[in-house]
């Protein structure tokens, strides 16, 4: 009994000597829906951020979202097709089948690529969403719960990754319109455009000669690249891109995003590319000593720096620092090191 009341003295009056991150599946039915209620009220007054990668994992096949995807909305009896899935065609699905605001959640995505269905996801686990004053991030539909000591934890972390920046490689708006409009010129003309309105004809030009695609080429055109952006390995039965850019025994993963939803993608992908890599199933493989994760910050104040070097702790994105924390120690167990590079869109 004096040993029961002696420990109950020291949990009491002891500070903690070690203090443990808690990073965990929220499985409360009561708090889930105080989250969600929350994240709704939220909602009623600032536009949400939906969007699907160009890469995404489907069991063990990767599945590429080209920019030619559409996607079907649709809510018990209500369907309407998307060219684009954003705030405003959602809002505009909602108003138009007058769809209550306590069930957009629900409402489901159906993804299609070359007319054929990928995969089928609802609101909810599009959004990538923190509730700060719970210490809870939405992530794939799913609700965490963190508290201080995995802030603390995940920014010792972070900064153990290294990290460059080379303004010479910031992505130009500027030129990128110019690069569209060249390709314009030089295709409008095709047979598979005859009959088509310019609109039609810049939307698919626009489709093709995507941002992304601009900026590889860019890279491997000015400063020696090595460009293998949608240039596909089959494992089995699975298409794989093993990595976008390669130079100086490093492969890159490379995204342009500004939202953790958006980004995260990048960290899957690198990771995936490297397993088939480790394991020695492609040909001529290019000798590789570090994998690296390029991240283009769209509409974005330059980060602040350490010693030169960009602090990706100030990037106000918790989900996705989770992943380079993962994406980290994946990278190192497997013998290589880990860089990431940062740019960002300027005009």
């Amino acid at each position: 009994m004096r040993l029961i009341v002696y420990i109950e003295d020291v949990i009491r009056n002891e500070e903690d000597k070690v203090k443990i991150p808690v990073f965990g599946v929220v499985k409360d039915i009561e708090l889930i829906k105080t989250l969600d209620d929350n994240m709704l009220e939220q909602f009623k007054n600032e536009p949400y951020s939906i969007s699907f990668s160009e890469t995404d994992i489907v069991g063990t096949t990767e599945v590429f979202n080209h920019n030619d995807a559409n996607f079907v909305a649709y809510y018990k009896r209500h369907r309407k097709t998307l060219d684009e899935l954003n705030y405003e065609n959602l809002k505009e699905f909602i108003n138009d089948n007058e769809i209550k605001f306590d069930e957009i959640l629900d409402i489901k995505i159906i993804s299609y690529v070359d007319g054929v269905s990928r995969k089928t996801d609802t609101i909810k686990q599009l959004i990538d969403y923190t509730n700060e004053s719970e210490k809870c991030i939405l992530s794939k539909g799913e609700w965490y719960k963190y508290n201080d000591d995995y802030l603390n934890y995940l920014q010792e972390s972070i900064s153990e990754i290294e990290v460059v920046n080379y303004d010479k490689y910031d992505l130009s708006i500027r030129k990128f319109k110019e690069y569209q409009e060249r390709k314009y010129e030089e295709d409008k003309y095709k047979e598979k455009y005859k009959g088509k309105s310019e609109k039609e004809i810049r939307k698919s030009i626009s489709n093709i000669y995507y941002k992304e695609k601009y900026y590889n080429s860019m890279l491997e055109e000015e400063f020696g690249f090595e460009n293998l952006d949608r240039e596909f390995e089959f494992v089995g039965k699975s298409k794989i891109e093993v990595m976008d850019l390669y130079k100086d025994d490093t492969m890159f993963a490379v995204k342009i995003g500004k939202t953790s939803g958006k980004l995260c993608y990048v960290v899957d992908q690198s990771l995936e590319a490297l397993k088939v890599y480790k394991h020695n199933i492609l040909d001529n493989k290019p000798e590789i000593k570090n994998v690296a994760i390029w991240i283009v910050l769209q509409k974005a104040k330059k980060l602040k720096e350490i010693n030169g070097k960009p602090d990706i702790n100030e990037l106000d994105m918790l989900i996705l620092k989770n992943k380079l924390d993962g994406w980290k120690k994946e990278v190192r167990v497997l013998g290589f090191k880990p860089i990431i590079y940062i740019n960002y869109e300027v005009e």
